[in-house]
């Protein structure tokens, strides 16, 4: 099919979508509008950011509170609870799936149906005045083989006085300190989180707060978040595990100031990682290797329309492929935001990154380098239902070398959906 046929085929998509009514979780808990802490849903307004970082709701709990007669038991008549589901249609320019061992495999899905994408199911509420908690599940159907999968499960509990402390217990972001890729208006995420292998971690965190600024200290298991052991005594086996299948943990320090027209903050985590094997690095190794990462970011508000932000990591990993090995490399991220009205906001995003010394490495690593830019346009249905058109254009030359690691083919791609909560 050619080029013109794609798009044709493409266009078709526009009438497949259908508004839907809904009310989002905080909406339907505290009954206020999607609008009390959002711009454009997903992404936080100042007062959704403070409630974010604070964990203190901004509102108060309407009448569907049980009346329980007791003052230590806060409850509701139904459970909290919600569902967001997103999909889309995309139009890939790189036509080859490849084989970074063997080169082309054949497979040509230059039109894909990632329909739905995601359906998070999330139930989040106050306990007391002090403690919270949150729950989300993802049933993603092009990954973990169709199974729900855990994002996030923690309590929080949040001490009061002239330096207030929240202490987050559980499997959480680590990033959601500095920008939390469910906020983004794309669908493209933030990539420099996710090829730095910061995200989702079992763990404990300190967040204290000032002036709804955030000082963070964390501790998260060291090991993979999949990795598991089970804990036997000699002969019988014993119904014990371990969720971390090594002694190491992961340390991390956040930080943020405000300047008059921005906030600066500072990241720094010390940890370890699971080494890699193999001629092109593709296997897991059998030990840990050590790991440093040292970010920056930054966020302003040019007005209540328009919005600033970016993140710059730097990652060393020491002993990952041979042991003495040390290798430094970069990535980052920077995003605009326009919310033009309740029915339109515009964002665009540029991710970066550099493969520093595994480039000409011949391993899979090469494939850390990364040049693009996406655009996306948000129709919002309702407060809580959008579709999204989102183009991204892969910056990055193709490699030209006989080995299949790297950037082998273009990752141009035009998409259409929708985003949606309940």
């Amino acid at each position: 099919m050619n080029n013109g046929g794609r798009l044709a085929c493409f266009g078709i998509l526009f009438g497949l979508f259908v508004a839907v009514e809904a009310s989002p979780l905080y909406s339907r808990i505290y009954q206020v509008s999607c609008t009390a802490c959002h711009s454009a849903a997903p992404a936080l307004n100042e007062m959704g950011q403070r409630f974010a970082v604070t964990g203190v709701a901004p509102f108060k709990k309407k009448s569907d509170d049980v009346n329980t007669k007791d003052d230590r038991l806060d409850l509701t008549k139904a459970f909290p609870f919600s569902i967001r589901a997103s999909g889309y249609a995309k139009l890939r320019r790189g036509r080859e799936i490849l084989d970074f061992a063997t080169g082309e495999t054949g497979m040509s899905p230059f039109f894909d149906m990632h329909a739905p994408e995601k359906i998070k199911l999330m139930s989040a509420s106050s306990v007391s005045d002090k403690l919270d908690f949150l729950l989300a599940g993802t049933f993603a159907p092009a990954i973990n083989d169709g199974a729900i999968r855990l994002n996030e499960g923690w309590v929080r509990y949040r001490s009061g006085g002239v330096l207030p402390v929240n202490i987050k217990f559980g499997q959480f972001s680590i990033t959601d300190v500095m920008f939390n890729s469910k906020t983004r208006l794309t669908f493209q995420s933030y990539l420099a989180y996710e090829l730095s292998r910061i995200g989702v971690d079992r763990g404990i965190r300190i967040d204290g707060y000032f002036d709804d600024l955030p000082i963070s200290v964390g501790m998260t298991n060291g090991s993979e978040l999949n990795s598991s052991a089970p804990a036997n005594a000699a002969g019988i086996y014993r119904n014990d595990y371990f969720l971390d299948d090594n002694s190491g943990k992961n340390f991390y320090a956040y930080f943020r100031m405000k300047f008059s027209l921005f906030d600066l903050g500072l990241f720094w985590l010390n940890g370890q990682q699971q080494s890699a094997s193999g001629v092109l690095a593709d296997q897991r190794g059998v030990t840990e290797s050590a790991r440093s990462v040292f970010g920056l970011d930054f966020a302003m508000h040019a007005n209540n329309s328009v919005r600033f932000y970016g993140q710059a990591l730097m990652n060393q990993w020491v002993d990952f492929i041979d042991p003495g090995d040390r290798y430094s490399w970069y990535a980052g991220f920077l995003g605009a935001d326009y919310f033009a009205s309740d029915e339109l906001a515009f964002s665009l995003l540029y991710n970066y990154a550099l493969a520093g010394d595994f480039k000409d490495s011949g391993t899979i690593y090469e494939g850390l380098g990364l040049n693009a830019i996406t655009s996306s346009a948000s129709f919002y249905l309702s407060r809580n239902a959008r579709v999204i058109f989102e183009i991204t254009l892969d910056l990055l030359p193709i490699d030209d070398d006989l080995d299949f690691v790297g950037h082998e083919d273009k990752e141009d791609y035009i998409s259409l959906g929708f985003d949606l909560s309940f």
